[in-house]
């Protein structure tokens, strides 16, 4: 995990371009529902915006694995070694 390579994003293959747009609008979500979730005071609220926080954050990881082209075994294996619970 200490050498893992920094993926840069090749802006003309449009498979990449896709993804990226993607993880720029899920990022702009997820401001916008911390920005909300700041504010509310309503528990049923409270609670909606945390699940969407919690989806957004889980698609951003999809896509990025999807970027690195990796399979379901390499997911497990980058997951288990996280230095935070996951």
């Amino acid at each position: 995990m200490d050498r893992f390579p920094v993926f840069i994003v090749n802006l003309k293959d449009n498979e990449e371009k896709s993804i990226h747009d993607k993880i720029v609008r899920l990022v702009d979500t997820l401001l916008e529902l911390n920005k909300e979730l700041r504010k509310a005071k309503r528990p049923d609220v409270i609670d909606r915006l945390k699940n969407q926080i919690t989806y957004s954050e889980n698609r951003i990881d999809e896509l990025v694995y999807k970027l690195y082209g990796l399979d379901k075994n390499d997911i497990t294996i980058l997951e288990e070694n996280l230095p935070y619970e996951y």
